[in-house]
């Protein structure tokens, strides 16, 4: 496979999911591009969460050691991808008006955050490994919002099928997820919001795992007017986490490295079955299903 064949897979598996559905109209996935495009067959890809200088030098390094690397994939963006990624908020405001929210309310509140995400990034340098890929002659691309409509997926799905239990008894069984068990090794697993709604049943829950940014924190008193009792989410924000409290809502933080590592490693399962090998890195748990 070259970087183009590669790239466009997880771009396909992403739409596939996608909860605003097929639309010709919509650019999909602006947090995810080919940041260093190299002409080459790939047969090995070293893929993080995160990949800055630092990684892209260790596998420089590496190479040197001979580790067969071709190319570099990150789940977080960065470059082009990264300056553009508020413009993926609007997919959180299409999981809000499926449970209910208006409309209009969904679109002021993500006009907010997405002019405040534009404001905070225009403030960073995000061309760092992008020119350290360049120099170092190493193919790279991230992929963001389509991996993590991969995790979208995958939480709805395991939710829909222990709909009626207890809160504490569905955070056992998202703790015993094997990317949320190795996190939880490092410190990093999952947690309950408010202990004291451990008993409270799960009926109509919420997941928010795609749409690039945390979102506004009105929009938790919303939700609870639609009757959201639960919120899945793999994180949130100091203003979040109170809203949520303060709501009365219940809510399991899935932890942010093991939630991106399912949707990758859904992505990394499809590489393999097509003979591509995996090197996992940069806070990445890779786990075959």
């Amino acid at each position: 496979m070259n970087l183009n064949q590669i790239y466009s897979l997880a771009i396909e598996m992403g739409k596939e999911v996608d909860i605003r559905g097929k639309d010709k109209d919509i650019d999909y996935f602006p947090d995810s591009k080919i940041i260093n495009y190299r002409g080459i067959e790939i047969k090995s890809v070293y893929i993080g969460i995160d990949i800055g200088v630092g990684e892209l030098l260790l596998i420089d390094r590496l190479k040197d050691k001979g580790y067969g690397i071709d190319a570099v994939i990150s789940h977080h963006p960065m470059a082009e991808a990264g300056y553009r990624m508020a413009e993926v908020a609007d997919i959180q405001k299409h999981n809000w008006i499926k449970y209910g929210v208006d409309k209009k309310s969904a679109e002021n509140l993500i006009k907010k955050i997405k002019w405040e995400s534009l404001m905070e990034t225009r403030e960073k340098n995000l061309l760092r490994a992008e020119n350290a890929a360049e120099y170092l002659d190493i193919p790279l691309f991230c992929i963001h919002t389509a991996i993590d409509n991969l995790t979208q997926k995958y939480f709805e799905d395991l939710l829909a099928k222990n709909k009626g239990k207890k809160l504490q008894d569905l955070f056992k069984i998202i703790s015993n997820i094997k990317e949320c068990k190795l996190a939880d090794k490092k410190g990093d697993g999952p947690f309950l919001l408010d202990n004291e709604l451990k008993n409270n049943y799960v009926n109509n829950f919420l997941v928010d795992m795609t749409g690039g940014l945390d979102p506004p924190s009105e929009i938790f008193y919303y939700l609870k007017e639609k009757m959201v009792d639960t919120i899945i989410g793999m994180h949130y924000s100091l203003d979040n986490i109170k809203e949520i409290k303060d709501n009365k809502i219940a809510g399991i933080i899935t932890g942010h490295m093991a939630s991106d590592s399912i949707g990758l490693n859904i992505y990394c399962d499809k590489l393999e079955s097509k003979g591509i090998k995996i090197y996992p890195g940069s806070g990445f748990y890779r786990v075959r299903r």
